[in-house]
């Protein structure tokens, strides 16, 4: 588990680590969990991470935005940890297509 502090960060730890899964806020210094997402939805769909979205904005046009941005789950802060944890739960689950 890796912890950077923006989206730039983000980015190149992922690079050096490859991550299986991914937690981000929309609201990073210098680059938005948007904008970070885009990024990690362009690369192809077997190198790319589950993205998930810790937020404060739940409103239908957010979660339409983190949708089209690539992020796999939308989740709006306070998140109860079971709810958290669904999106792993499911990922260790599914097959490994190697």
């Amino acid at each position: 588990m890796r912890t950077p502090g923006t989206g730039r960060e983000a980015l190149e730890v992922a690079g050096q680590f490859q991550p299986d899964m991914v937690f981000l806020g929309l609201r990073l210094h210098h680059m938005s969990g948007l904008d970070v997402a885009t990024q990690f939805s362009a690369r192809p769909k077997s190198g790319r991470p589950v993205l998930v979205a810790l937020t404060g904005y739940g409103q239908p046009e957010d979660r339409e935005r983190t949708r089209e941005a690539g992020f796999d789950h939308h989740f709006v802060k306070p998140v109860p940890a079971e709810d958290i944890l669904s999106p792993v739960a499911r990922f260790k689950e599914t097959p490994d297509p190697s």
